[in-house]
């Protein structure tokens, strides 16, 4: 899971209950702003699923397009 930087609070909370709750050898959490997210989408992933603007998903598309990765 890749949380918004621009929640710090509400993305500590998910990085802490998170592998608590959940598989941390199946999940994980990353927090950060642009740096983090481009080094994310330089890998091969099974899925993404995103919920950003426009502007980010245009983004996420190419990259995922580099894949085959559906979104």
């Amino acid at each position: 899971l890749k949380l918004s930087e621009l929640l710090a609070t509400f993305s500590q909370l998910l990085e802490e209950i998170v592998p608590k709750y959940l598989d941390p050898n199946a999940y994980r959490v990353v927090n950060g702003p642009v740096l983090e997210t481009t080094k994310l989408l330089e890998l091969q992933w099974d899925h993404i699923f995103d919920t950003g603007n426009g502007k980010v998903a245009r983004i996420v598309a190419s990259a995922a397009a580099k894949h085959l990765t559906p979104l």
